[in-house]
């Protein structure tokens, strides 16, 4: 179940933010955040169809969550989901050197 999550996150992050979404890192989330994560989804799908805002406010809750639990695992801050383009350079140099 939350590799099915993690893939729609994905696909969905991909679909919104191509160009952003870069391969910085490779962790998973940890089991212990999967209730978290499984219960961000179904509100997102349970709020999304009232309408095209909820939808979009719906969307932007879960990606942030997705990103949030992540960083934490990383031991680093979450400040917000950052427009595309505003990369920090040492991460854009190394998805370069991935590349």
């Amino acid at each position: 179940m939350l590799n099915l999550l993690l893939s729609l996150a994905f696909l969905a992050l991909i679909s919104i933010y191509p160009n952003a979404v870069l391969a910085h890192c490779d962790s998973l989330v940890g089991p212990k955040d999967e209730k978290i994560i499984i219960d961000a989804f179904q509100r997102t799908l349970e709020v999304r169809i009232q309408s095209k805002i909820n939808q979009e406010l719906a969307d932007q809750y879960f990606f942030e969550t997705i990103v949030r639990i992540h960083r934490a695992s990383e031991g680093e801050i979450f400040s917000g989901i950052k427009p595309s383009g505003e990369v920090e350079p040492s991460i854009s140099a190394a998805d370069k050197t991935l590349n």
